[in-house]
């Protein structure tokens, strides 16, 4: 996972602390800037960008996300998932063959009944909370995931903040995703990135 990098530490979502292993090898924690653990997991390069050994991602509030291995930058054997309330979902398995990873995609990934089935899923499940609707907390929530190659949403993180209130709700949310129909490129899956807006309405008077 990268990230973009700022020196602009008022507006930072992220810092990350590196500690050198050895000459190919660098041990990486990634923390949001409350100080909670975000990623745990070891690098093969010294500009971080191969992921290689076991990795652990976490939501804001300090539950798992996911973990698992990476080999030369992709994820291998069994990946453990969670949701955002510690619910334990489905293992994913990822075969050691080589996969594809791009931004630039031939078919973006699907979701299931289109955008359509997106705006259902979301009105279902997402809940106001109380209490920022009583304070009148609104505005919109973006999240920035992953859609790998098995179809499954992936490090789920806040791109635009409103309220931590709204934020976990987003976060909720989307964790609950079901599986897509991966994006592809010539003809094979490949991980590709989305933002998708969370909106929490005005407080009817």
């Amino acid at each position: 996972m990268q990230l973009n990098l700022t020196e602009d530490t008022l507006n930072a979502g992220y810092y990350r602390e590196i500690k050198m292993i050895s000459d190919t090898l660098y041990d990486v924690t990634i923390k949001f800037m409350t100080g909670d653990v975000f990623m745990k997991g070891q690098y093969a390069d010294d500009i971080l960008e191969i992921e290689s050994g076991d990795f652990v991602y976490y939501y804001p509030n300090g539950t798992k996300e996911s973990e698992g291995r990476f080999k030369a930058g992709r994820k291998v054997g069994t990946w453990k998932r969670w949701g955002f309330d510690g619910t334990a979902k489905s293992d994913r398995f990822y075969p050691e063959k080589e996969t594809k990873t791009s931004n630039r995609v031939s078919k973006p990934a699907v979701f299931p009944g289109g955008s359509n089935g997106m705006r259902d899923f979301i009105a279902k499940n997402l809940v106001y909370p109380a209490e920022a609707r009583e304070k009148e907390i609104h505005g919109t929530v973006y999240v920035s995931f992953t859609v790998d190659i098995a179809g499954e949403v992936a490090n789920p993180r806040i791109a635009t903040s409103v309220h931590k209130l709204l934020d976990d709700e987003a976060l909720r949310v989307i964790s609950m995703l079901p599986a897509w129909t991966p994006a592809s490129k010539d003809g094979s899956p490949v991980d590709s990135s989305y933002i998708l807006p969370i909106t929490f309405g005005k407080k009817e008077k």
